[in-house]
């Protein structure tokens, strides 16, 4: 059983047995050692970390800063109990994060557990592949750390996960398990809430269940979202479904010329204004293809 357990995914934090360092002696410190452990076994130049890590630092100085965190790190690893010269290797030129052995890491874990899945043709190990590297996703890649290229990494990281969480629903809704595929859109939603096909599964999985209200307030959300955040209509898709939906939703009211209701006559006015709005938008957006289309002359 590897020694040495890390986590990335939330604060950075090291574990040797009843040793445990999660604050680091100064914030270069965490940083070169996150970057080490996003890169493992390879030789980075001296001069390639000090222009990634502190591009604002003269090379000279930052020579003399890597350096100094350098071996502020290897106390690090002595207060874990650990030899820092079997993890940490160096010359003048490079630096590198080479473990003796394989270590316990949640980045690695989650990263094999990806692999796994996207090789796996079977359904069911492939759910289980994609569960496993979700749970391990219990916070944002070393948080706290906001480098220009930690929070590329963090970017990274997280598009992975949202595609995990993408691949688990789209199962879980081939299985008709809708309710546990809202949950996860919903998650998906919190972290990227203009993924339009994300908010159309959702709509979709509302819609099996019978909760048509739902379905449609999730288009409206979603509606408002693309207009407000990046002034788009809804694709295509997205309208026709909506649009099947509120056909849908009123054809099974008890409503027809002899209806008697307190709302058949404005649930009737409002249908055919709906039905002529709609009639308008498909207009507009075919004519909008066609403009798209027709070669523009010099």
């Amino acid at each position: 059983m590897a020694a040495l357990r890390v986590r990335v995914f939330g604060k950075l934090q090291l574990q040797n047995g009843e040793a445990l360092v999660s604050t680091f002696p100064t914030r270069r410190v965490e940083e070169l050692l996150s970057y080490l452990l996003l890169h493992q076994g390879a030789r980075h130049p001296r001069e390639k970390l000090v222009d990634t890590l502190w591009p604002e630092i003269e090379l000279r100085n930052g020579r003399a800063s890597l350096s100094t965190a350098l071996w502020r790190l290897r106390t690090v690893f002595a207060k874990l109990g650990l030899p820092a010269d079997e993890y940490l290797k160096s010359t003048r030129d490079w630096i590198s994060f080479d473990p003796p052995q394989g270590i316990d890491c949640d980045l690695l874990l989650f990263q094999q557990h990806l692999a796994t899945a996207e090789a796996t043709p079977e359904e069911k190990p492939r759910e289980q592949a994609y569960r496993a590297a979700i749970a391990l996703y219990d916070g944002r890649f070393c948080e706290g750390l906001y480098a220009e290229w930690c929070l590329l990494a963090r970017e990274q990281v997280e598009r992975q996960y949202l595609r995990a969480l993408g691949q688990l629903m789209a199962g879980l809704i081939q299985n008709q398990a809708y309710q546990e595929a809202i949950i996860i859109g919903q998650e998906i939603l919190l972290r990227d809430p203009l993924r339009e096909e994300v908010h159309r599964a959702v709509m979709h999985c509302f819609w099996n269940m019978g909760q048509r209200a739902r379905a449609v307030r999730q288009f409206q959300r979603c509606a408002r979202l693309l207009q407000t955040e990046l002034q788009i209509l809804p694709m295509p898709e997205t309208i026709a479904l909506f649009r099947q939906m509120v056909e849908d939703r009123f054809d099974d009211l008890p409503i027809d010329g002899r209806g008697t209701g307190p709302y058949n006559h404005e649930l009737k006015v409002a249908f055919q204004a709906f039905l002529v709005a709609a009639e308008d938008l498909d207009t507009l957006l075919e004519l909008a293809e066609h403009v798209q289309e027709v070669p523009v002359t010099v």
